[in-house]
């Protein structure tokens, strides 16, 4: 109806639902397609990330004419992608393309990579003007320092490291580093025990799975991307904990994997979270979930929303989105308050940092134990995460002499010290007593 013409690059995908738009019968293309070309496979036809966005490997010969170094070539390529994070890498992807784009729009246009402090600089400051947060600006400067580490640009002409873009850089910090968006709180453990409790009594599997999610998150210091990876095999029970292996953490750069114990609780809790963990695991089983299947699975939302009891998993690896939703509508049933209102003080990581906040409450662990557990690289970095409670952090007003009682001021007497009081005053009266009666043979005065 528009009359809109384009052209689109497509892998030949037959067994794609959205195929049937190009070639409908499977054999004779739609009458939309005018002409098509088949592009001939090269070692560098799709690159991951900021590789394919147009970073080359400039200076670098290589015989095309030699099979051999085409693949290694293309296999080198990867490797120094796979320096970074995937999801790093698509993330810096998209930054760079506004970046190219930004460089290609000047007057005369220039050159992304490898970049002159100067465009850079101006990047960034671009970036600046309109940005609510330092992150952003943070985010951009990274990419250009990736984008020129991976193009093998020497270490010290990384325009990223110039005097320019630094004072850029530190400038645009100062401006926007306080307009921090609010810290979520971090959530006690008796708010979360509510909910879960809530939902293992009104019944479901979905339910069920929502209260162990929570139980576990917060007992195990568990990020969204460290639940969504667990499978049936990484879960382990024994007599007085669980073990989960973690294939993947955030700060787990070289991925050696890290075991996680939770211990068992003490008798007379009301909720352990390893019983709740080994049931969740058993309603797995039964419906015959492999060992490499995901634990925690995303949810039918319109199935949930007709039956919430019913059996509502689709076997695929849960989303944030979803695990925010009903997490929330979980504590917020156990509760009695508002979701929404509750999304607006805490989030997922208010789980872990709830968590680190009690255990750094109870001062009973050392430092590297605590880092160990949740997964810090250093103390500093988990530091954000807890939360000091407020008569702790009113222990150094009040030990100030404002604060402390005055000798003038007759401040009033304890249950205790009133006790105390009356006990001397009864006993004074006993001794007075005995003093003024008369020995026998004398006469009272």
């Amino acid at each position: 109806a528009e009359r809109a013409a384009a052209s689109i690059v497509a892998p030949v995908w037959t067994f794609q639902p959205w195929w049937v738009l190009l070639c409908p019968d499977g054999v004779h293309l739609a009458d939309c397609v005018v002409q098509w070309t088949e592009l001939q496979p090269s070692a560098d036809t799709f690159l991951p990330g900021i590789i394919g966005s147009g970073v080359q490997w400039a200076g670098l010969q290589f015989s095309e004419a030699d099979p051999l170094e085409m693949q290694l070539r293309a296999d080198m390529l990867l490797a120094v992608s796979g320096t970074r994070e995937a999801s790093t890498m698509r993330g810096y992807g998209r930054v760079f393309l506004r970046y190219k784009a930004f460089c290609q729009g000047r007057e005369p246009p220039r050159v992304p990579v490898p970049a002159d402090p100067v465009t850079v600089a101006m990047y960034l400051q671009y970036i600046a003007n309109a940005a609510r947060t330092f992150s952003v600006v943070k985010t951009a400067s990274a990419m250009v320092f990736t984008a020129h580490d991976l193009a093998l640009v020497p270490a010290d002409q990384n325009p990223t490291s110039h005097r320019l873009v630094a004072a850029v850089r530190k400038a645009a910090h100062r401006r926007l580093g306080d307009r921090r968006l609010r810290r979520k709180d971090p959530l006690e453990y008796a708010f979360v025990l509510q909910g879960s409790r809530c939902w293992l009594m009104l019944g479901g599997v979905t339910r069920q799975m929502f209260a162990t999610l929570g139980m576990a998150m917060w007992t195990g210091f568990w990020r969204y991307d460290c639940a969504e990876k667990i499978r049936l095999k990484d879960i382990k029970f024994c007599e007085t904990h669980m073990t989960t292996f973690l294939e993947k953490r955030k700060t787990d750069k070289y991925r050696y994997g890290q075991l996680v114990e939770v211990a068992r609780a003490a008798e007379g809790q009301q909720l352990c979270p390893v019983e709740v963990c080994q049931r969740w695991v058993d309603v797995q089983i039964a419906r015959g979930l492999q060992p490499d299947g995901p634990l925690f699975q995303q949810v039918d939302g319109r199935q949930f929303h007709r039956d919430p009891s019913a059996d509502c998993l689709t076997g695929s690896r849960l989303d944030y989105p979803q695990l925010r939703r009903y997490l929330f509508r979980m504590l917020g049933d156990g509760s009695g308050l508002d979701p929404e209102a509750l999304r607006q003080l805490y989030g997922t990581q208010s789980l872990r940092s709830g968590g680190a906040t009690a255990v750094a409450a109870a001062d009973q662990v050392s430092d590297f134990e605590f880092n160990q557990f949740g997964g810090w690289s250093s103390s500093a970095a988990a530091a954000t995460y807890k939360a000091t409670k407020l008569d702790r952090r009113l222990a150094v007003s009040r030990s100030m002499p404002h604060a402390q009682q005055s000798a003038d001021v007759e401040r009033p007497l304890s249950v205790q010290e009133q006790q105390d009081l009356g006990d001397r005053e009864l006993l004074g009266s006993e001794l007075a007593a005995v003093q003024l009666r008369p020995a026998e043979g004398q006469t009272a005065l």
